[in-house]
């Protein structure tokens, strides 16, 4: 808004100044004449921007819409789900990754950040009759709210929730803080990994650690997502895992940006 304003101001004062010109100093016009044109085609130029803008949003309020949609049609919920978008997962991410899920006919998911992941990949696994989720938190108290829900969706059979504070690792030389794993020992069997923790503000680069920590754990060859794809950060470690680790990333152009990784078949 501050920018058209100013745009707007300008506009007003090029145009005073042409009809001075005109009526008092020929001299003036020319230049004031062209800049008046300049500042209009910028005016423009802001509001096809908008326009565009908000076609974009349109378009992924619908894409998001359509997969709420079909979550809903694919699994059949005990209770209800919290609210998706904001700082949790949108639904388009949601869909993709069951998807996912549907695709691999066995193993694990390990979910790096519970929450809605969580318990939409308790309702896949259970319909598709084999694996578990192993699922991350290193909040305490959204470690306990977390266990509620999923007493309240019945998926204690098919979810494994572990409390893992941020602690250091030290990582080629650096210091990263990143989940305590320790306790979790039954990570051979994963084939799909969803990040979408710790939060950013832990540090920078936060989601990085899970590369280096977790891949030498798992005996598969796993897919992994990583949500805020659209992020600067998640763009970063994008490229550091898949030049470290030997990873091909693909972006999709969902409401907050995917990354989805598979390591590079060796010819």
């Amino acid at each position: 808004m501050k920018e058209k304003a100013i745009l707007w101001i300008f506009t007003i004062i090029n145009l005073t100044l042409l009809i001075y010109g005109i009526t008092t100093n020929p001299y003036v016009t020319t230049p004031v004449f062209f800049a008046l044109i300049l500042q209009l085609l910028v005016i423009t130029y802001l509001k096809i921007r908008k326009i565009l803008k908000t076609e974009r949003l349109n378009r992924f309020t619908y894409d998001r819409i359509d997969a709420l949609l079909s979550i809903h049609q694919l699994l059949k919920f005990r209770h209800p789900l919290p609210v998706m978008g904001s700082w949790a997962i949108s639904s388009d991410y949601a869909y993709l990754f069951i998807q996912h899920i549907f695709q691999n006919s066995k193993g694990d998911v390990l979910d790096v950040g519970s929450g809605i992941t969580t318990l939409l990949a308790g309702y896949a696994l259970e319909k598709r009759g084999e694996g578990k989720v192993i699922s991350l938190e290193h909040d305490k108290s959204y470690y306990n709210e977390m266990q509620r829900l999923i007493r309240l969706h019945e998926l204690e059979h098919v979810v494994e929730l572990y409390y893992c504070p941020l602690i250091n690792h030290t990582l080629n030389g650096k210091k990263w803080l990143w989940y305590d794993v320790s306790a979790v020992k039954n990570l051979a069997n994963v084939n799909l990994i969803s990040v979408d923790g710790p939060p950013e503000s832990t540090q920078s680069l936060a989601r990085y650690p899970m590369a280096p920590v977790i891949l030498p754990q798992v005996g598969s060859n796993p897919t992994i997502l990583l949500d805020d794809g659209a992020r600067t950060g998640e763009k970063n470690i994008a490229k550091k895992w898949a030049s470290e680790y030997n990873l091909s990333a693909k972006y999709l152009k969902i409401a907050k940006g995917l990354f989805i990784f598979k390591k590079n078949e060796v010819g």
